[in-house]
């Protein structure tokens, strides 16, 4: 909820739709459609086909990341389509889950697919790539941004590893390498003054 306004993003059979909703009236505001077909892996059918990542709004612009990989960003107050990235080659094995992190005019998120992905932060206005790491496929967990010994640092869990770059150049700073059965791997860190707390599977 921003402004009195819900942004949603759903799935109508083969599209994906992001809408602008009035929060006291439940009034569409706005909608946007795209195609997005998409197959589930055997594995993942129970958990229908999403989408999973839930949009984040920042600086009068709405980012959400589609079941399939596609990156759109638009314009909060009119819906227009600003920008949007198609879906990867490779997916991941269970679709996208991890929701972008907006920050200092970037929009950060881990695209790509199994075994071939990279965390990319994008001119938050154009969709210019700014920087990537490209060392590890996408997991399912969100990223998030925090600063230790006065270096701003973007941590997420990618496929096979906890990581953490450099939120100006996208560098690798640590690494802890972390396969979990069946590669549940959607746990959201969390930052707490000088530490980094983690829980998952192993």
């Amino acid at each position: 909820l921003v402004s009195n306004r819900i942004y949603l993003h759903s799935r109508q059979q083969d599209d994906e739709v992001i809408a602008a909703i009035d929060a006291a009236t439940g009034k569409v505001i706005w909608q946007d459609r795209y195609p997005a077909p998409y197959s589930m892996n055997p594995a993942a059918t129970s958990h229908g086909p999403g989408p999973k990542s839930t949009p984040v709004v920042a600086d009068g612009r709405v980012i959400a990341l589609g079941i399939s990989g596609i990156l759109s960003a638009l314009d909060a107050a009119t819906g227009k389509v600003l920008w949007r990235k198609p879906a990867p080659a490779v997916l991941p094995l269970y679709g996208t889950a991890m929701s972008p992190v907006v920050d200092a005019g970037l929009v950060i998120a881990h695209v790509g697919g199994h075994d071939s992905g990279a965390l990319t932060a994008f001119d938050a206005a154009t969709g210019a790539e700014k920087w990537k790491w490209s060392k590890d496929g996408p997991g399912y967990a969100s990223p998030v941004v925090g600063t230790f010994a006065g270096t701003k640092q973007v941590i997420t869990q990618s496929q096979d590893r906890l990581v953490s770059v450099s939120a100006a150049n996208g560098q690798l700073l640590w690494e802890l390498p972390l396969r979990t059965p069946y590669t549940q791997n959607s746990v959201t860190p969390l930052t707490h003054k000088d530490l980094v707390i983690y829980s998952g599977l192993e």
